[in-house]
């Protein structure tokens, strides 16, 4: 089910991510390149706050194409994970109860 793994500092901040897209091609490229290193196929962390909208959250997405964004604490520690299926819930219930007036949270 999980699209985006993060890769934690000693802190456990995030410090990069992988996608499963990522697993795939360098699953891949297994071929060519007999092993590799997070480093190699990781990218920098996309995160967003339990506090954001979800409208500020399907931006990231779309801006960095990725289906899943990482949940952060104050800390800068991951909590959870959003995928959008979660954000398509969400926009699908706040639209079903008529209310487009308020920000939808997360």
């Amino acid at each position: 089910w999980q699209d985006t793994f993060p890769i934690l500092d000693e802190q456990g901040r995030p410090r990069g991510m992988i996608t499963a897209e990522n697993l795939r091609i360098a699953a891949l490229e297994q071929d060519q390149l007999p092993w590799m290193l997070a480093a190699d196929v990781m990218q920098a962390p996309v995160t967003v706050r339990a506090e954001a909208d979800l409208r500020a959250a399907a931006q990231l997405m779309l801006a960095h194409e990725l289906r899943e964004l990482l949940v952060t604490d104050e800390g800068g520690r991951v909590t959870g994970f959003l995928d959008e299926a979660d954000v398509s819930r969400a926009y699908l219930e706040a639209t079903a109860q008529g209310d487009r007036s308020q920000p939808l949270p997360l």
